[in-house]
């Protein structure tokens, strides 16, 4: 979540990329992973 870019890759191609912030409002791929990894530190997304 700290870091300056996250790559988001689907079958071995970037599909999106930018921040957590950036992507948690444009990339659905995206939401979907850091909700699986971070509901569990219940941390607001």
């Amino acid at each position: 979540m700290d870091a300056d870019e996250i790559l988001v890759i689907e079958g071995g191609e970037i599909v999106d990329r930018g921040t957590h912030g950036e992507l948690i409002e444009s990339c659905e791929i995206y939401t979907e992973i850091a909700r699986t990894q971070i509901d569990r530190l219940e941390v607001d997304i």
